[in-house]
C-alpha cells in the first residue's frame, strides 16, 4: 500500500536558500566542539535505553512476568512516547533543550539505580515508561538542538553523524552490558548502566556550564 500511495502523494519541490559548500562547511561542522560533545553525551544515555529495550522480553521473563506482560510493556514505553511528545517542543522553547535533556538523563539515572538495587518485578515493570520519556527529552530533543547550532545547508549530515554516534556508542556498550549480564547479573547490568548515564551527565553538565560563562 506504501508503494502504491507514494504515487499519488504531491511532490514537495524544495529551494535551499544556501547551497552546500562541502569544503568549507563541513570544516565548520567538525570543529563545532558543540555538536560533538552534546551528541556524545546524548549517546552514552540513549545507549542504556536501547540495551534495555533489547532485553526487555527476557528482563520481564526473569522476573517472574507472562507473555501479556510483555506486550503492556511496550504500549507503556510507546504511549509514553506519544504523550510526552505532545508537549516536549513547547517546554524546550520555554526552559531550553539542554536543561530538559539533563534533568531527562538524572531521571534515567535515578531509574538504573533503582532497578539496579531493587531488582523486582513491580519496580522494573511500573517504571518501564521512563524509556519512553527519556527517548522524546533526550533523543528527540537533542536531535532539535542539533538543527538549531549547524549551518542550515549542514542540517541533514550532522542529523546523520549524529544518528552515526549514537549507533557506534551502542555497538560498543551492548556488548559490554551483554558480557556483564551474562557473566554476573542483570542487576549489575542497571550499575553500568547508571555508570554510563552519570558519564552522560557530567559531559553535558560542563558543557552547559562552559555554554553558560561564554
Amino acid at each position: 500500500m506504501v508503494i502504491v500511495l507514494a504515487f499519488f502523494l504531491p511532490r514537495l519541490k524544495i529551494k535551499a536558500h544556501q547551497k552546500l559548500n562541502l569544503k568549507v562547511d563541513l570544516k565548520k561542522l567538525i570543529k563545532n566542539n558543540n555538536f560533538f560533545i552534546v551528541s556524545f553525551a546524548i549517546a552514552l544515555a540513549m545507549a542504556g535505553v536501547s540495551i534495555v529495550s533489547m532485553y526487555n522480553s527476557t528482563i520481564i521473563y526473569e522476573l517472574g512476568g507472562k507473555v501479556e506482560s510483555i506486550g503492556l510493556a511496550t504500549i507503556m514505553q510507546m504511549g509514553s512516547e506519544v504523550i510526552f511528545a505532545w508537549f516536549a517542543f513547547k517546554l524546550a522553547k520555554k526552559h531550553g533543550h539542554l536543561k530538559l535533556i539533563f534533568i531527562s538523563m538524572i531521571v534515567l539515572l535515578i531509574r538504573w539505580l533503582v532497578t539496579g538495587i531493587f531488582f523486582v518485578y513491580e519496580v522494573y515493570y511500573f517504571s518501564i515508561w521512563i524509556e519512553g520519556f527519556t527517548t522524546i527529552f533526550i533523543l528527540i530533543l537533542g536531535m532539535d538542538y542539533i538543527k538549531n547550532i549547524v549551518v542550515p545547508q549542514l542540517i541533514s549530515t550532522s542529523i546523520t553523524i549524529y544518528t552515526s554516534i549514537t549507533l557506534l556508542i551502542y555497538a560498543i556498550l551492548v556488548n559490554v552490558a551483554g558480557y556483564l549480564r551474562d557473566t554476573y547479573s542483570t542487576s549489575i547490568m542497571f550499575y553500568f548502566l547508571a555508570v554510563v548515564t552519570l558519564l552522560a551527565i557530567i559531559v553535558l553538565f560542563v558543557k552547559r556550564r562552559s555554554l553558560s560563562q561564554n
